[in-house]
């Protein structure tokens, strides 16, 4: 404690001012304080009493530190003695010791509790380190002038998004005394801020607006407040870190009165404030931290702060804060650029779109990286076209290190976050870098395990392992860009064998851990290949896939000498080579060849005999997509009877399972689909077994065909619904609706079948798909259905233009379908001449015409013959064409032929015959609910229906005819059965004049009268009543009159 000073300052209400007084003289000084007498008197004395304006009083000392002098102000008060910092003989004015003096009588609670240790004012103040001051350098270098555009935001970009989502968060942020915004490099944080509070400044209660762009020359604890106080324009705190400007070393004490002023100055103001720091990373001072940690604590209501930074401030106390509910964060996942804003970024730079599959191929490698996508915009912006650009795109895909953008990235990558590193870290970024996942237990098996985890941990507060792949937020991976410039750069600062010996270890961890990707992946990059080659081999014969571009990636760094003995290896490499995207060279063929001999060489040695049938598997899917079926089918079979039944080696699985799918399409286009059904089947169990989603979705559509063709049309149902229910892709979804709106017409639920139909027309949506066509002509059918014949006829003629005009494989597999089709619409309308030609010109393409669609050309030329009257012609072809299909199990043209059949005998006046095969016939599609089939073949069949059902005994079997007939009442009821529409209804719709001579008949009009009022004669007239009678399955006048007023033909 300081002795009782000789002079005394003090404030004296007498004479309206302050006295100076030696105690050892009777009479008052003559001095004027703060004139230059003043200060010449304090460089003479070495202490004084003071006593303030308001009573307050302490003793102001001079001491001397590392050869200056400086003046601090005592006070002894609750049994403790209190200090503070004065300034030197130059800075000591009235004013400061009004104002110390005031702190003081504060007591301890606000200042040093002993001259010997002093404690910071505040209570929440932690020690700024071991000692209660930081040392400042001896100039006053943190008083030269500031920079004047650090003290503003940067200039807005001219490319530049709107963020909406984003700068809502941060309008959140002014309901929090702090905001941090925290990613690595290149994020846009001071872009986003900046468009922000450009935005926020343009309204009515805009905040003043104080921004400060910090340097790593600022972590002078009295030059970041300086910058601080100058930034929010608060004079008295100004001049009260002014007075510590000589001083070398400052307690934390008379910092902290610096921002005690700083926040009383701001608490008056009443216009809201916002301070925003950017490059926070920079700062390392403690002293900086824990004082800015006081400010934020005890900023007034009107003044939010919003920190920049590429690292976690880790010497803030964000976790408390994160309690309290008093800070907002933004991380770099919220800063990400989505892949619609990229293009949105990219509209503004290129003077053309990219394709959706440029645009996703950009944004994997740059996974939204707003800094990344700025560099690249720079070169691809001098691009002429879409192409030129997707070109670069592709080589940056493809880790080109000759490609101009690609080593723009990589500089960046390595001058502005790796360079930018303590060395220490670095050296672990580099080493790590052939990593693809990190984890802490990792890094604690690797060399340096002790410091690995430390700089784990120091990573990961620097954002640089900002990418979280698990829930629990254990795993974590680098960007990939800045992986690829590690790895790019690793070679060049490290022996290689330290970074093969860091890589070896990750794969053999990897490993441990079942990650045998991740195993894979490490073991290349320590040019480990055989080791490789056995976790390939291995993962393959688990059934593991993997991405084929990955996988390619893999095979093609296997040396020659590795391949050769690892043949399965060799099938992998010739599977990637021959089915990657687009037609393989000649070249890429050669090397397919060379590669399979090998393995087949290989498998011989090893004496596996069974192997070479993975081999005959891979021909025939060659084969299946260039050559025709039949040379497909004969490899697959060559490999089934290779590969074992039973077999624990999932990839073999999928082989005999895409092998067993070849072989039953092959029964399928023989026409013999009960077999197709079996190797189908079989099919679909395997790859099950296999784990091999996509064949067995695609198997389900063709269950439901095979089931369908076979006449049972529940089990189909479900086939079609297990498709739907599991279908991924489109092309799934739209079989498995196409299969079920197939059914839906076959129970007459039209309107379902249309929904169904018109839903694979808006999935697919390109005309040229083959879903697409076959939707088109399921919808002609409904139409056909519905009595709109000629409608029908329209979109299929539309349709078979634009078919001859393509020139795709199934295009023309197609076309006979749809031109059976058109026959079929040719007969119901009358038009035989057209029926007639067309049917000849599918008989001169037999031989392109698989079994199915033969079976129906040969069931539509009977047709022909009966129409034509052939009924014995007609009636010798179709009992030749159904013990054939029946031979088939082709159910479905069975019963077609059958109706046929019915209706021959009918126009052959074979009432018994027709009923007996009739009744078959509902025995034969009772259970499966037909309607169709029935409503198709016309009125003489309904006819025919209506005399057997009395004879029905079977109860179920009579309900059945019933509901047939009362289908056959719904569909006249809304159809113009007598026009030349085709409505379903009639077997042969009327011509025009037979509408005109049947409304004269049911009217009375006797043949000669019906000759006179149609000006023809009555042998035209008998020759109309001809065929009125057949195409009405009638006899006579009054059945043809009868059935007329049924119908509402008159």
């Amino acid at each position: 404690m300081p002795r009782r000073a000789t002079y005394s300052v003090f404030w004296s209400q007498e004479i309206n001012g302050y006295e100076i007084q030696n105690s050892r003289a009777s009479e008052p000084i003559e001095l004027t304080p703060d004139s230059q007498a003043w200060f010449a008197w304090l460089e003479e004395i070495s202490s004084f009493a003071f006593r303030s304006r308001t009573g307050a009083y302490c003793t102001a000392r001079k001491e001397e530190q590392r050869g200056h002098s400086y003046w601090y102000g005592y006070r002894f008060l609750h049994g403790r003695t209190s200090k503070r910092y004065l300034g030197t003989s130059a800075d000591l004015s009235l004013a400061r010791l009004e104002e110390i003096a005031l702190l003081l009588a504060n007591g301890p609670t606000s200042a040093s509790h002993t001259s010997a240790n002093l404690e910071p004012v505040s209570s929440k103040m932690a020690p700024i380190s071991s000692s209660t001051s930081c040392a400042s350098p001896t100039s006053s270098a943190w008083q030269q002038p500031l920079i004047a555009s650090r003290l503003s935001p940067p200039s807005l970009p001219a490319a530049q998004i709107e963020r909406p989502h984003l700068l809502t968060r941060l309008d959140m942020g002014l309901s929090h005394p702090l905001t941090l915004l925290q990613t690595p490099a290149g994020f846009g944080k001071t872009t986003l801020v900046n468009q922000w509070i450009t935005q926020i400044s343009a309204r009515p209660t805009a905040p003043q607006i104080a921004w400060i762009s910090l340097a790593a020359t600022d972590n002078d604890p009295r030059r970041f407040w300086h910058m601080l106080i100058t930034a929010q324009l608060i004079e008295q705190a100004a001049w009260a870190l002014r007075s510590l400007a000589t001083k070398p070393q400052i307690e934390i004490v008379e910092l902290e009165t610096v921002i005690t002023l700083l926040l009383n100055e701001l608490a008056r103001c009443q216009a809201d404030r916002l301070l925003i720091l950017d490059n926070y990373h920079l700062i390392a001072e403690p002293a900086i931290h824990r004082t800015l940690t006081f400010f934020i604590e005890h900023l007034p209501t009107t003044l939010r702060v919003v920190l920049l930074s590429r690292t976690e401030p880790a010497s803030l106390p964000l976790l408390r804060w994160r309690a309290e509910g008093t800070l907002l964060e933004l991380h770099t996942a919220a800063l990400r650029f989505s892949i619609e804003e990229t293009d949105s970024f990219l509209r503004q730079i290129l003077a053309f779109p990219l394709s959706a599959s440029a645009l996703a191929q950009l944004d994997t490698f740059i996974e939204g990286w707003p800094a990344g996508l700025r560099l690249l915009s720079t070169g691809l912006a001098e691009k002429r076209s879409a192409q030129e650009v997707e070109q670069a795109l592709s080589s940056l895909h493809n880790q080109a290190s000759s490609s101009t953008l690609y080593q723009l990235l990589l500089d960046y990558c390595v001058t502005e976050i790796l360079d930018l590193q303590p060395e220490a870290l670095q050296h672990f970024l580099l080493r790590t870098s052939v990593c693809s996942r990190l984890t802490r237990s990792l890094c604690a098996s690797l060399p340096g395990s002790a410091q690995n985890c430390e700089l784990f941990e120091a990573t990961k507060r620097c954002g640089l392992l900002h990418e979280v792949l698990d829930e629990t937020g254990t795993w974590f991976r680098y960007q990939a860009f800045l992986r690829e410039a590690l790895r790019h750069e690793a070679p060049l600062r490290l022996a290689s064998h330290e970074l093969r010996q860091f890589a070896l270890g990750a794969s053999y961890w990897y490993e441990q851990q079942a990650l045998l990707q991740d195993a894979i992946e490490a073991a290349i990059q320590a040019q480990d290949m055989e080791r490789a080659a056995s976790l390939i081999e291995r993962t393959d014969g688990n059934g593991q896939a993997y991405e084929a571009q990955r996988l390619q990636r893999w095979l093609s760094q296997m040396p020659e000498v590795v391949l050769s003995t690892h043949p399965r290896l060799c099938l992998l490499t010739a599977l990637t080579l021959r089915f990657q995207i687009g037609s393989p060279s000649q070249t890429t063929r050669g090397r397919v060849e060379a590669l399979l001999q090998m393995a087949e060489e290989a498998w011989k040695r090893q004496h596996k005999l069974s192997w070479p049938g993975a081999i005959s598997a891979f021909r025939a899917m060659n084969a299946w997509q260039q050559e025709p079926l039949s040379q497909a089918v004969k490899y697959a079979q060559q490999a089934l009877d290779l590969l074992p039944d039973e077999d624990t080696d999932r990839r073999r699985k999928e082989w005999r399972s895409a092998c067993l799918f070849i072989v039953g399409i092959g029964h399928m286009y023989e026409g013999r689909f009960d077999e197709a059904r079996q190797s189908l089947l079989e099919a679909h169990t395997e790859s099950q077994e296999a784990a091999d989603p996509h064949l067995a979705h695609l198997l389900l559509p063709l269950l439901g065909l095979s089931s369908f063709v076979q006449g049972q049309l529940h089990l189909a149902e479900g086939y079609y619904r297990q498709s739907l229910a599991a279908a991924v892709s489109r092309e799934e979804k739209g079989q498995a609706l196409l299969g079920l709106s197939h059914l839906a017409l076959e129970w007459n639920e039209l309107d379902e079948a249309e929904q169904q139909a018109r839903q694979v027309l808006e999935l697919v949506n390109d005309s040229l798909h083959e879903l697409n066509n076959r939707a088109v002509i399921l919808l002609a059918l409904i139409e056909q259905a519905r009595g709109r014949t000629i409608s029908a006829q329209k979109q299929l003629a539309t349709l078979m233009a634009r078919l001859q005009t393509s020139s795709t494989p199934l295009t023309w597999q197609l076309l006979p379908d749809v031109v059976n089709l058109s026959i079929s619409f040719h007969l119901a309308t009358g038009n035989l001449q057209a029926a007639e030609h067309s049917l000849e010109l599918q008989q001169r393409a037999g031989q392109t015409l698989n079994f199915m669609q033969q079976m129906i050309l040969h069931i539509l030329q009977a047709r022909l013959l009966l129409i034509q009257g052939q009924t014995n012609a007609a009636c010798r072809q179709l009992e030749a064409l159904l013990p054939l299909a029946q031979e088939r199990h082709l159910m479905h043209n069975a019963l077609e032929i059958q109706v046929l059949l019915t209706l021959t005998h009918t126009a052959c006046k074979q009432d018994r015959q027709a009923q007996q095969q009739l009744q078959q016939l509902l025995v034969q599609t009772r259970d499966e609910g037909f309607l169709r089939l029935f409503l198709s073949a016309g009125l003489p069949l309904m006819r025919v229906l209506h005399q057997l059902v009395p004879a029905l005994q079977d109860k179920e079997l009579r309900s059945y005819a019933r509901t047939i007939l009362r289908a056959f009442a719904r569909a006249a009821e809304g159809s113009d059965l007598g026009t030349a529409s085709g409505d379903g209804i009639l077997f042969e719709p009327l011509s025009l004049q037979e509408q005109r001579v049947l409304r004269l008949l049911t009217t009375g009009y006797t043949n000669q009268e019906i000759a006179n009022e149609l000006v023809v004669s009555v042998n035209t007239v008998k020759d109309h009543m001809k065929h009125l009678y057949r195409k009405l399955g009638v006899r006579n006048r009054l059945q043809a009159s009868e059935v007329a007023h049924q119908l509402k033909l008159c």
